[in-house]
């Protein structure tokens, strides 16, 4: 069976809007999911007494059970306890499913930052959440962040499954026109073409983030390598001329006091003229003895 064009141009409109309702969930979920991935992460990094062992739990659970019984778990389990609403379902569950992986991937960077950095920021007066928040989350964030750009691309090919719970997303409108015209290749081939158009721009988006991060890279190492370059070079030049304009005073000053205790006419005269030019006829800068009569 062969693509068919004019089923593809009658249906194309209706795929544009499913699209859009995957990314609408699928941003709101990703949204989400890293936020409370990285609460759960922490909690588990920091094994918080009372609270740590039931995040554990939960991570292990929703890692370890499939995404669709989750989601069925939810929509049917909770439709018989309150009216909920099945796009807030869906997001929940992704939120929920995606959300363990995220606390993983976040946990294990936590756990990859050298522990003398949290000891260095609790002994300048922070506190453990302090630290957390302002020194090891931006720096775990950075060192696992092309994990978390693999799991945005997880997260949108999740919503497809969400089209078991009545939401019209892009699968379930692949489903229903190959059930209106029974053309498979056409719908599935075209939700497959979007699909892959929206990982695309999710791996365009990841490798401007790559290219900031290494013009940032290599900024701070141009700064180091200035700096290191200063204290090398620089800095011994300048104690050597400090160190030569210091012992230069002490000689020219010793010189002085003994010409002074000689009391030599014509170098006398000479060293008073000096410490006048020096000292604008008060006092010489390099001897208090240089002080003319």
């Amino acid at each position: 069976m062969s693509f068919n064009w004019r089923v593809f141009e009658a249906t194309l409109p209706d795929f544009l809007n499913a699209a859009a309702v995957t990314v609408k969930y699928a941003v709101i979920a990703i949204i989400l999911a890293i936020i409370w991935g990285i609460i759960i992460g922490s909690i588990n990094f920091r094994r918080v007494k009372g609270i740590w062992r039931i995040t554990s739990a939960y991570v292990c659970f929703f890692r370890e059970t499939p995404l669709l019984v989750q989601i069925y778990f939810l929509f049917y389990g909770l439709a018989r306890l309150m009216t909920v609403n099945a796009g807030v379902i869906g997001v929940i569950a992704l939120v929920l499913n995606d959300g363990a992986f995220i606390a993983e991937i976040v946990r294990g960077g936590l756990q990859s930052i050298d522990k003398g950095q949290e000891e260095a920021s609790c002994a300048m007066g922070f506190s453990k959440l302090q630290t957390l928040v302002y020194f090891l989350i931006p720096q775990a964030f950075s060192k696992v962040k092309d994990s978390i750009m693999n799991m945005v691309s997880i997260i949108i090919k999740d919503t497809s499954l969400l089209m078991w719970i009545t939401i019209t997303e892009l699968t379930y409108m692949a489903h229903r026109v190959n059930s209106k015209y029974y053309q498979p290749m056409t719908a599935y081939l075209t939700a497959a073409a979007i699909y892959m158009i929206l990982f695309l721009l999710v791996q365009g988006i990841k490798k401007l983030l790559d290219r900031r991060s290494k013009k940032q890279n290599e900024l701070s190492k141009s700064k180091t390598l200035f700096v290191d370059t200063l204290v090398v070079q620089a800095l011994p030049v300048t104690l050597q001329l400090i160190l030569g304009a210091f012992i230069g005073a002490c000689i020219i000053g010793l010189a002085g006091g003994i010409i002074r205790g000689l009391k030599i006419p014509v170098l006398y005269q000479i060293l008073g003229v000096y410490a006048s030019f020096a000292g604008e006829s008060r006092i010489c800068w390099c001897c208090c003895s240089c002080t003319p009569q």
